[in-house]
């Protein structure tokens, strides 16, 4: 199967994925002009991304079964969010159901995917989803990499986090940010061990320098 072809099938997927789930979960969404439009932009950001990613022949060193199972359980989590407005801040908390709050929460959907695409982009074929190291893998250290080493994990921590954000959800968007960004985490260390490996003091040394998602801060 070409790239082209498996890229086609997991935008296709990733789609269906999402919108059957909150057809079978919570319909009620489709109705509402401003859920529409963030689950629209969501799946479009997302599926662009996709469309980016080079696809690597090596095996990947982050468990592919993990992998699998944030897929899969990704559309249902993100239902959460509408289910927390729905049964708790819009009935007993009316006060924090502040339409103002989904406009945030749609703009850190669009900037996430800025920085997002701006770290794919800038890492070119060395970005895609696998954790691994090509035969003549570069170290990139210019553009925004320049001040941070995971600003993809950074644009995805934002984007999911606004998106949740925008259904006006409080409780779900902090432990959905919590629990993708001990994933990420996660990958982060390793990553970094392997590009250590590979490029060694160069690598160090560029640590040094530069912070993980924020700049002068973690």
């Amino acid at each position: 199967m070409g790239d082209v072809v498996k890229k086609i099938v997991s935008i296709g997927s990733w789609i269906a994925l999402i919108v059957l789930s909150f057809c079978a979960l919570a319909g009620e969404v489709y109705s509402v002009p401003t859920y529409v439009s963030v689950i629209a932009l969501f799946l479009s950001f997302t599926s662009a991304d996709i469309a980016m990613r080079p696809i690597s022949e090596k095996r990947d060193e982050f468990s592919p079964s993990v992998s699998i199972a944030l897929f899969l359980l990704t559309p249902f989590v993100l239902v959460l969010p509408y289910y927390e407005n729905k049964l708790l801040i819009s009935e007993l908390l009316p006060q924090f159901d502040i339409p103002l709050i989904s406009s945030v929460g749609i703009g850190c959907v669009l900037v996430g995917a800025v920085i997002t695409f701006f770290g794919r982009t800038q890492l070119g074929r060395f970005g895609g989803p696998k954790i691994v190291v090509e035969e003549d893998h570069k170290l990139i250290t210019k553009g925004i990499y320049n001040y941070i080493r995971h600003p993809m994990y950074l644009g995805y921590l934002v984007l999911f986090s606004g998106f949740c954000l925008s259904f006006r959800s409080y409780i779900i968007t902090v432990l959905i940010a919590s629990g993708l960004f001990e994933v990420f985490r996660r990958r982060m260390n390793l990553e970094e061990r392997l590009l250590e490996r590979e490029f060694g003091e160069e690598y160090r040394s560029y640590m040094g320098r530069t912070k993980r998602l924020i700049p002068f801060l973690y």
